[in-house]
């Protein structure tokens, strides 16, 4: 069985390692079955026959190992008419390394269906760059065409579908002007490297704006990093 210790977040800024098990709250407990940590109300039993109130903010480390904790929702919620834990899995691929959610929540019935769809690279490309690409194809986008990119996950989705949309339709690449706001630690460097190259590879102009670029931009009399 895999631990948190297994685990990085990787950010533009650098890896960032989980919290370690005894340090998630109730309320990450809660947020990891997909349940909102403001409908609730943490007790601890003593054994008594009565009931401590907790803060759903107390650590794992900070419960009482002898004792029981309950978790009680204090809102009318109808949890069988959206039955948030009951999630099927769709498999598209036996390699993925994607997953897509679909939630339809209750109806009349009381039957909410919430899917997990797994797919692999080639299929989770598909759909994300032919949703750009359909998008500009339905409004007859032609360039000149501009675009705000950071850099990361996002922006390589959007220069990928514009990219593909441009090919499709034999416009010039270059026609296509990406820009990229800097202004550390909000807007750091080492994303416009990214961003730079993500373009280079489309064959797109690519622009880096500084704050007096930005300033100079909307005609501001200080840049956004004096403000």
């Amino acid at each position: 069985m895999g631990t948190l210790d297994q685990i990085t977040m990787l950010f533009s800024q650098g890896a960032r390692t989980l919290k370690a098990q005894g340090q998630l709250t109730l309320a990450d407990v809660l947020l990891a079955h997909r349940m909102p940590p403001s409908l609730f109300q943490a007790y601890e039993v003593p054994g008594d026959g009565s009931l401590k109130p907790i803060p759903v903010s107390t650590p794992l480390d900070d419960l009482d190992a002898d004792k029981q904790v309950i978790l009680t929702c204090i809102r009318n919620t109808d949890i069988d008419a959206i039955d948030p834990l009951k999630i099927e899995t769709v498999e598209h691929g036996p390699d993925p390394v994607a997953a897509m959610y679909d939630f339809q929540w209750a109806n009349e019935a009381k039957q909410p269906t919430h899917r997990v769809h797994t797919l692999d690279g080639d299929q989770a490309q598909e759909i994300v760059f032919g949703k750009i690409s359909d998008f500009l194809t339905s409004h007859t986008a032609a360039p000149p065409l501009v675009a705000g990119i950071s850099g990361g996950g996002d922006s390589n989705t959007l220069v990928q579908g514009t990219h593909r949309y441009i090919t499709e339709h034999n416009h010039d690449p270059s026609q296509v002007v990406c820009f990229t706001l800097t202004m550390p630690p909000i807007w750091p460097e080492s994303a416009t490297d990214r961003a730079a190259a993500l373009c280079a590879e489309a064959g797109f102009t690519h622009r880096i704006l500084h704050p007096d670029d930005i300033a100079k931009l909307l005609r501001m009399s200080k840049g956004p990093d004096e403000l």
